[in-house]
This record gives C-alpha cells, structure tokens and sequence, in this order.
C-alpha cells in the first residue's frame, strides 16, 4: 500500500508526507539513517510510525467519522488555550510521526523481543528467572514530549464546556 497522507482522507494511512520528512530532516543533525534510507523504507517508517502514533488516546474528537486517523481534531488547544484548526494537523504531531520514523529506522524500537525482558542465573541445581518490563513499543521521550497536552495520561486532559 502506498503512503496516502490525504487530511481526513478515508484511506489515509500516515499524517505526513515523504516530502514533508525530508524538509524536516534536511537541516538536522543525526539523521543519517533518514538520508540513507531508501524512499519506500521511508514510506514505511511513515506510515508505521504514524499508526504507532495513531494508536494513542487523544483529547477531543475526529472532525468526520469517515477519516482513518485520529487526526485532524476537534476540541483541542494548544498549551495557550488556542484551539487548534479542525481542518489540519498540527506541526507536533507531525513532528512527533517525523521523530518515531526517524527511530524506527535507527532502531526499530516496535519489535517486540520478549526473551530480551528476562534474567537468568543458574547455579548448580538452582536457577532464578526474573521477567524485566521492557520499553518496547513505548513512545520514544521525545515524541512523548511533543504530543503532551493532546494525549491523555501525557499531560492530556478534557475539556468541560458548560451549554
């Protein structure tokens, strides 16, 4: 499947374009996997990445019930209580996509190894094993940084309007 970054498109499947991404990496530093990357493993990054985003719960709501991602939005206001356009996505969350892609490529930071969560000592005939919570699938802190204050539990909070 193609990278189809149309605004509330029905098969939309990332927030960005590639052309986007490239703007945004062109004067960073630390992006050599971005410039080294292939365009259809950036596309690919894109598009997991913005699923991997997508997959998070957002103040407010989807501006149509036909729209595949959870963005563009209504009801939500950036940190100064300015209501952010219901007919875009904003620059933090296109830069929070931007930031997982660029981790996706780096380290792939979504596969899951489970075996790598344990410990194990084995000493004659006792033998201790300890599961270790990982971070595997967690967003990246960066990303975390810039959604906080549109997800829930990140900063994220409801907004109670009286009729």
């Amino acid at each position: 499947m193609a990278l189809d970054a149309t605004v509330s498109g029905a098969a939309s499947n990332s927030f960005v374009t590639r052309a986007e991404a490239n703007t945004y990496f062109g004067d960073r530093s630390y992006v050599a996997e971005w410039t080294a990357a292939t365009d259809a493993a950036k596309d690919a990054a894109l598009v997991t990445a913005s699923r991997r985003v997508d997959e998070e719960q957002f103040v407010g709501g989807r501006t149509t019930l036909t729209q595949a991602l959870q963005w563009p939005r209504h009801d939500t206001y950036t940190d100064d209580g300015v209501a952010y356009d219901s007919a875009a996505i904003p620059a933090r969350v296109k830069e929070a996509v931007f930031m997982c892609a660029l981790e996706i490529l780096k380290t792939d930071f979504l596969q899951q190894n489970y075996l790598a969560n344990y410990s194990f000592l084995q000493s004659g005939t006792v033998s201790f094993k300890q599961f270790q919570p990982g971070t595997s699938g967690r967003l990246p802190d960066a990303v975390q940084r810039l959604l906080r204050g549109l997800i829930l539990g990140y900063g994220g909070s409801l907004r109670i309007v009286r009729g």
